[in-house]
């Protein structure tokens, strides 16, 4: 079993950059393609858009590894962090709003907020 979350960030962030800061904020190492390391609980899959959200992250761990990691918490740092929207899945973090549970983070401290979501084909 493993633990995955998804988040998007709306602005064109650097790969590396993000790596390193979500390995940062999360306190675990992050392997990846172009950063393989064979010791790191964590995977990380940098993800590249050309519309919307133009850049995102899938990060996998194994469930035996407890990362304790809030998402909720992991977005705002990373709004800040960018200077950007983050968008998660809030599904088991946030209590419920009507359908899919989504919320978006601003930086500046701006908060959480629910959204509904249009998907761009």
């Amino acid at each position: 079993m493993t633990n995955d979350i998804i988040l998007f960030l709306r602005a064109a962030v650097d790969r590396e950059a993000l790596q390193a800061a979500v390995a940062r904020l999360t306190g675990m190492a992050c392997a990846s393609g172009h950063a393989p390391d064979p010791a790191a609980p964590a995977w990380f899959i940098a993800l590249d858009y050309q519309e919307g959200f133009l850049s995102g992250f899938s990060l996998s761990w194994p469930a035996a590894h407890d990362a304790g990691i809030d998402v909720a918490a992991l977005a705002r740092a990373l709004a800040d962090a960018f200077d950007t929207e983050v968008l998660f899945d809030a599904e088991d973090t946030l209590p419920a709003v009507d359908g899919e549970t989504w919320r978006l983070a601003a930086p500046g401290g701006r908060g959480l907020r629910a959204v509904a979501l249009r998907e761009i084909e």
